[in-house]
């Protein structure tokens, strides 16, 4: 029998093989594919919301962008679909591209293999059940696995990354300083959150929004969803 030793030396390896493989190699694979989405997006505007649907927000929302005529993409969590079924196709009515964002947002790098791949599952087929079909995935958190990336690609699912956070979920709420770096980008994919928002995030994303459309009527910009990367 090997000493104890060389049987921890061992697992350490393999432990670093599988964090290699399961974490960094997607992670670059991530990097690779926004620096290729900046590029892409030069000239457009994708505005996408992420945890919804949500009856205190996502409504005025809706309102906000059929004024503007223009339209999103939304990637909703499962659990939030299966609570508000007809306000989850609500959106998709009114034109909206709808996707997944897993279902109960499971941390990838720090959920059990099997715990993610259920989360992603059951994500999509709460939009199944819903009548809905996902018209891509955007990982929790932003971060992604080797065996999710393997799950979706057997799905057929496209990977939606963005390029620009609005800032509307963590630390202090700027709408000034992620219009310059839209402006800066020349255009850009940016996140923001149509799941619960309290007080003023929830004003901050209505802000942001029409802020981000003045910018792209000034630019002269495309607007609306992933769609707009079809063309």
């Amino acid at each position: 029998m090997p000493p104890p030793e060389a049987i921890l030396v061992t697992l350490a390896a393999l432990a670093g093989v599988y964090l290699v493989i399961q974490i960094v190699l997607p992670h670059l694979w991530k990097r690779g594919r926004i620096r290729r989405l900046r590029e892409a997006v030069r000239g457009k505007l994708i505005l996408t919301y992420d945890d919804g649907p949500w009856d205190g927000l996502t409504p005025e929302l809706l309102g906000l962008l059929q004024e503007r005529g223009v339209r999103a993409s939304f990637f909703m969590l499962g659990e939030k679909v299966a609570a508000a079924p007809e306000l989850a196709r609500s959106v998709a009515q009114a034109g909206h591209e709808v996707g997944s964002h897993s279902y109960s947002h499971h941390h990838p790098w720090k959920s059990a293999p099997w715990t993610r791949l259920q989360d992603l599952a059951r994500g999509h087929c709460a939009l199944s059940a819903a009548g809905l079909e996902s018209a891509g995935h955007r990982p929790p958190h932003g971060k992604l696995c080797a065996d999710s990336a393997f799950w979706l690609g057997r799905a057929r699912q496209q990977i939606r990354w963005w390029t620009q956070d609005s800032g509307d979920s963590r630390g202090p709420l700027d709408a000034a300083a992620c219009l310059r770096s839209v402006r800066a980008a020349g255009g850009a994919v940016v996140l923001m959150h149509d799941g619960y928002a309290p007080g003023e995030r929830h004003a901050y994303v209505l802000e942001v929004t029409a802020a981000l459309l003045d910018l792209a009527q000034e630019q002269g910009w495309q607007v609306g969803g992933f769609e707009l990367l079809k063309s």
